[in-house]
């Protein structure tokens, strides 16, 4: 944060940057300041990106993304199941599908963690199940695929969920949702 109280962010950037271990460290500028100009200064000392605030989870994750090699944000979709969407309503019926999809699947996404850590694996278990079928649908293979396996490893009574299974599962819908964004600004 640009604005922090004991010490601005650009002096904690320079901090942080001094430390060999840190040369490769990515840093966002995160500030309240809104003018393009400020967005330059900052990109210009070396920050690797900037934020605005007020911030959102999906600003972020853009953020985030935006900093990252372009093949990390291709996700694999079904083409035949495309098709078969775009054939039945067109385009949009499939882009407004994908929109549905995020929309109704969001706040579950981020009730995850929650249910991870109070082990309650039967959220996990319907709310698996769900997506699995939804992406199935829209053909986004890598989440439909997680979704099974997590849905089969909370199938059982007595069920031990391996965390980075749903930290997989988080990767790849975030790659879902920054796709998503990109697309909408087409």
């Amino acid at each position: 944060d640009i604005q922090m109280p004991v010490m601005d962010g650009v002096t904690a950037f320079e901090k942080i940057k001094s430390l060999k271990l840190n040369l490769k460290t990515k840093i966002i500028a995160l500030t309240a300041y809104a003018l393009e100009s400020d967005r330059t200064k900052y990109l210009n000392l070396g920050f690797d990106n900037y934020l605005q605030k007020p911030v959102t989870r999906e600003g972020i994750l853009k953020a985030i993304f935006d900093m990252q090699p372009t093949e990390n944000h291709s996700i694999k979709i079904d083409k035949s199941q495309k098709e078969k969407l775009i054939e039945l309503g067109g385009e949009d019926f499939y882009e407004e599908m994908l929109q549905d999809f995020y929309n109704e699947s969001k706040e579950d996404v981020q009730q995850l963690s929650k249910w991870l850590e109070n082990k309650d694996y039967e959220s996990i278990h319907q709310f698996s199940h769900k997506i699995k079928g939804s992406s199935s649908s829209l053909g986004l293979e890598k989440i439909k695929q997680l979704a099974t396996k997590i849905e089969q490893s909370t199938s059982v009574k007595n069920s031990i969920l391996n965390a980075s299974l749903l930290e997989d599962f988080m990767i790849e819908y975030d790659k879902f949702v920054h796709w998503l964004v990109k697309s909408e600004k087409k």
